[in-house]
C-alpha cells in the first residue's frame, strides 16, 4: 500500500488546528503520516500539537520564513510516495478523501490528482468553490487546480526541486507552473478539502495578484506582457465579484 504524507504548515492557529488534524485522522486511508511545521507560534498552538504527539509523524516548533520555508523543511521528512499539503485553517471534507485520492492514481497513473476545495467563512457558511483540471492553456492565466489537498507524486519534487521561498503567498503556484505542459494529472469532480477564508491568499488579495504576476512575469511561456495582461484581467473579474458579494 503506497504511504501518502500530509503536510500541514501552521502559525499561531491554535483554533482550528485541532479540526486539521482529527480530519487527518479520521482518514479511512491506513498508510499515511502526518507532518506539521509551526513557525514558532505564540498562541498556544504547541499544546495541541502535544496533545496529539503520538499521532503525529514528525512535528517541530521554530521560526522559520514563511509557509515554503515550513513546506520545505516538512519535505525532508516524508517517507511516502504521496504528498499533499492543507492548511492549518483547512480541514477533509469527509473521511474517505484520501482513499479515493489513491485510488484514481492508482487507475490513471496520474503524477498529480486534485478535486475541489470548498471556502468557508468562520460560521462554517459557504463562500464559493474552485478546483477545475489541470489545464496548461488555462494555468498560464490563473491557478485553476485546487493546490489544499491535491497529490503530488514525490517525482514531482525530485525533478522539479522545492518551493521557492522567495514567494510569500503564491509559491504554489510557481510550483505548478514549474512542473510543465508534460505534467500528467487527473481531475476527480468532488469536495475535497474545506478550506478557511482567513488565509493571507484571501484577506491580501492585492498582494496576491501582484506575487501572482511576478511569478507569471518570469516563466519563459508567459513573460512580463501576457503577465500584465493577466493580472488586469484578474483584477477586473475580482472587483466584479466583490460588487455582487462572491468573496
Amino acid at each position: 500500500m503506497l504511504k501518502v504524507s500530509i503536510i500541514i504548515a501552521v502559525y499561531n492557529g491554535k483554533e482550528t488546528l485541532e479540526k486539521a488534524i482529527t480530519s487527518c485522522l479520521e482518514q479511512t486511508y491506513r498508510n499515511k503520516e502526518l507532518i506539521i511545521i509551526d513557525g514558532g507560534s505564540t498562541d498556544g498552538t504547541q499544546s495541541i500539537l502535544e496533545k496529539y504527539n503520538n499521532d503525529i509523524t514528525f512535528w517541530k516548533s521554530e521560526k522559520d520564513r514563511g509557509i515554503y520555508h515550513a513546506w520545505n523543511k516538512a519535505i525532508q521528512h516524508v517517507t511516502g510516495e504521496w504528498l499533499c499539503f492543507i492548511g492549518a485553517d483547512d480541514y477533509w471534507a469527509y473521511p474517505k478523501a484520501i482513499e479515493d485520492l489513491i485510488f484514481e492514481s492508482q487507475k490513471t497513473g496520474a503524477e498529480l490528482v486534485s478535486g475541489k476545495v470548498v471556502i468557508i467563512d468562520s460560521q462554517h457558511n459557504v463562500k464559493r468553490i474552485f478546483g477545475k483540471p489541470w489545464s496548461w492553456k488555462a494555468i498560464k492565466r490563473h491557478h485553476c487546480i485546487a493546490h489544499p489537498g491535491m497529490m503530488h507524486h514525490k517525482v514531482c519534487f525530485e525533478r522539479n526541486g522545492s518551493y521557492d521561498e522567495g514567494f510569500k503567498i503564491a509559491g504554489d503556484y510557481d510550483f505548478s507552473l514549474r512542473l510543465g505542459q508534460k505534467t500528467t494529472s487527473s481531475f476527480i469532480d468532488r469536495n475535497f478539502v474545506c478550506m478557511g477564508d482567513s488565509g493571507i491568499s484571501h484577506t491580501q488579495i492585492e498582494k496576491t495578484l501582484s506575487e501572482v504576476r511576478d511569478i507569471q512575469a518570469k516563466h519563459p511561456d508567459i513573460g512580463a506582457l501576457k503577465a500584465n495582461i493577466n493580472y488586469i484581467r484578474t483584477r477586473v473579474v475580482v472587483t466584479i465579484k466583490n460588487i455582487l458579494g462572491f468573496f
